[in-house]
């Protein structure tokens, strides 16, 4: 399933982080990915000069009509000329037919509720503009409703953070609202999210947006590709909905893209980071029967969960569902999780399990609890670990001091990247999983990541089933690395760093 219209994406230099993406570095990612057409805007539209920024713009799409859909980018701090003035010309001199805002990444601040805004919005309904709306948050979409959700034209709402899981309520609110509105499902990073969203929003309502280089391309395509949706739902959101709005050919179709992505897929691989249980948000895809599916789908061997009714409510209730998940399925091990704030229980935890072939470390997220993985209400869950041979997967607040306090104690963080991991990089007993539910490059670079601090040290973990597999493994896409390095990143390293983690030819279960 590929992207016929990739509904926005940048080129030029991002001045929030220092990177450039040039046209060609455009045109080599869409053909690689499968995009046929791209809604493009320039960043010096937004940093440095709106004319000549959509001036630019305009020449590119001119140079290559047939795969670059030109969007102007305004700011609201600009008084050069009249919104009516501006979007005219765009509308009438260059041709354009969707203009934007976008608060990330931005120079000037967007404020959503203010005249300057809605100027903008009903100069766009005057001149027959499509709208895009940036945003990071559902507090922003609450404001772009009330500025821009009463307009006659279509406002296309585009992701440009993360953490998607926590604003869909508030989407398909604001979508029952203003029907005007269409998202973005870009970042919509958990299972079964864009067909939930297609349930409950509709799919003609829906479309992709990259939002390339400041996010990772291949994640929103991860999430098509994912998605389990009709063939026609598929196209709407692939396109359709974009070329409605824009009156653009509906025929259009994407590129066929290269198949690297399905071998990824498919390849044999271990996840260290599942969860079997609910976060209380509706996740769509809790039964055993379609996390199973899961399994199946992206080749797991081995997946290591750990119960999130442990984490967040009752540890031996918790537990149990883990140990449970694996009996269910010999492919499942689990995690002993542990609550700093009930030590004698967290304790007896661990003398439960610590015997059972099938739990293979101690887990915990100690940023619930508001502190450290160094706080002194550790000290005897890290001894305890320690004593058993069981590695400790955790977030990362305090792990650094932590593993020199315990050098002899395999760590495991989570949510590791390059921007994440400053302190604990030189620390050789704390291995990452890169899973994290937005796709910011410039905090990601993987690849970066792992020449730092060494490919036996990175594994992968895909947070699911909040988090989709594709969302994680999309950024091990992008990295290219190949090889032993991949090898180890999808299975070896796991093995080794979990040894009681028994590989399928050596297991009896």
């Amino acid at each position: 399933m590929t992207l016929a219209i990739d509904g926005g994406c940048f080129v030029g230099h991002e001045l929030d982080t220092g990177f450039r993406y040039s046209v060609e570095q455009l045109l080599a990612d869409m053909d690689r990915l499968g995009v046929g057409r791209a809604l493009v805007g320039a960043y010096r539209a937004i940093y440095q000069d709106i004319r000549e920024g959509n001036r630019d713009i305009a020449r590119i799409a001119a140079a290559h009509p047939d795969r670059v859909i030109p969007l102007g980018l305004l700011h609201p701090a600009f008084y050069g000329e009249s919104p009516d003035q501006l979007l005219a010309w765009m509308h009438e001199e260059l041709g354009f037919r969707a203009v934007g805002l976008v608060s990330r990444p931005q120079y000037y601040p967007v404020n959503w509720d203010t005249p300057a805004v809605r100027a903008i919005g009903e100069a766009a309904e005057r001149c027959g503009l499509v709208l895009q709306a940036g945003i990071v948050d559902e507090g922003e979409l609450a404001a772009v409703g009330r500025a821009w959700g009463n307009l006659n034209t279509p406002v296309h709402v585009r992701w440009l953070g993360g953490h998607r899981y926590k604003v869909m309520a508030s989407e398909i609110a604001a979508a029952a609202q203003y029907p005007n509105l269409r998202f973005d499902v870009g970042n919509a990073a958990s299972t079964g999210a864009v067909a939930t969203l297609a349930a409950r929003i509709g799919a003609h309502r829906l479309f992709v947006a990259s939002n390339a280089p400041h996010q990772i391309a291949d994640c929103a395509h991860a999430v098509l590709r994912d998605s389990c949706v009709s063939p026609a739902d598929a196209r709407d959101i692939g396109g359709a909905t974009i070329a409605a709005d824009l009156r653009l050919n509906p025929a259009e179709r994407a590129e066929s893209g290269d198949d690297s992505w399905d071998d990824l897929r498919t390849r044999s691989k271990v996840d260290i980071h599942w969860h079997p249980d609910s976060w209380n948000l509706g996740e769509a895809a809790l039964s055993e029967i379609d996390q199973r599916a899961a399994f199946d789908r992206y080749g797991y061997e081995r997946v290591i969960v750990s119960s999130i009714r442990a984490l967040n409510d009752d540890i031996v209730e918790g537990n149990a569902l883990a140990s449970t998940w694996a009996r269910i399925d010999s492919r499942v091990f689990a995690l002993i999780v542990v609550n700093p704030l009930e030590p004698e229980r967290s304790i007896d935890m661990i003398r439960r399990y610590a015997d059972d072939p099938r739990f293979v470390g101690v887990k915990t997220i100690q940023d619930v609890f508001g502190v450290g993985l160094d706080d002194n209400a550790y000290r005897p869950l890290l001894e305890a670990a320690s004593e058993n041979g069981l590695p400790v997967v955790a977030h990362l607040p305090g792990m650094d001091r932590a593993a020199e306090r315990y050098p002899q104690l395999q760590f495991v963080a989570t949510h590791g990247n390059w921007g994440r991991t400053h302190r604990h990089r030189a620390l050789s007993n704390i291995a990452f999983d890169f899973s994290t539910g937005h796709a910011l490059r410039h905090e990601t670079q993987l690849a970066r990541f792992g020449d730092a601090v060494g490919w036996t040290r990175v594994l992968y973990g895909s947070d699911g089933q909040l988090v989709s597999p594709a969302w994680t493994l999309a950024k091990l896409h992008a990295s290219a690395i190949a090889g032993e390095a991949l090898e180890a990143v999808l299975r070896t390293n796991a093995y080794r760093v979990f040894p009681r983690l028994k590989q399928p030819r050596d297991s009896t279960s």
